[in-house]
């Protein structure tokens, strides 16, 4: 494949990276970029799963909001490849496909508190997490990473194989 074909295509991968958290920025607890990076990473390969990761968040926050925590949201993004890259002999099944929706979120999910939280605005440790999974006392809030890492794990468990054979087909793997 010629070097242009593959920036183009990679081009397009960050766009839509990009629109899809902007267009998903307002629903609570609904975001398909984590799929849309898995997706491919797991058809292109690593390479071009992390360009998609870092560039098409960095994309999205210079409209949605950038700030501090946008270097450090990116960089869990690319975890996020990392992780379904070295994953990739496990994937058989759906139900393959939402526990390593569960494991990649709670990567990202652990990477970004513990950086934007705790080294960027100054909590500790134990109140970052806490805010998250509510790991130190039984919840009693608004459980957003539950609920982050249950929405994904479902998402990819009935999204990912079929998006993943459209996007086979449409590159004729």
């Amino acid at each position: 494949m010629e070097t242009g074909e593959v920036l183009a295509r990679t081009a397009i991968f960050i766009g839509l990276a990009a629109a899809i958290k902007i267009v998903l920025a307002s629903i609570p607890n609904v975001e398909l970029v984590t799929l849309w990076i898995a997706v491919v990473t797991l058809v292109y390969g690593l390479r071009v799963g992390v360009m998609v990761a870092f560039l098409g968040n960095l994309v999205a926050d210079m409209y949605i909001g950038f700030g501090p925590w946008t270097l450090f949201v990116s960089l869990g993004f690319v975890l996020v490849a990392c992780t379904v890259w070295t994953a990739k002999p496990l994937l058989t099944r759906s139900l393959s496909y939402g526990l390593i929706a569960a494991a990649a979120t709670v990567i990202f999910d652990v990477f970004t508190v513990v950086t934007s939280m705790s080294l960027l605005f100054g909590y500790s440790l134990k109140m970052a997490l806490f805010q998250q999974y509510g790991l130190f006392v039984p919840p009693a809030y608004y459980p957003f990473g539950w609920i982050h890492l249950g929405s994904n794990a479902i998402i990819f468990y009935i999204l990912a194989n079929p998006l993943i054979k459209s996007l086979k087909k449409v590159n004729h793997q």
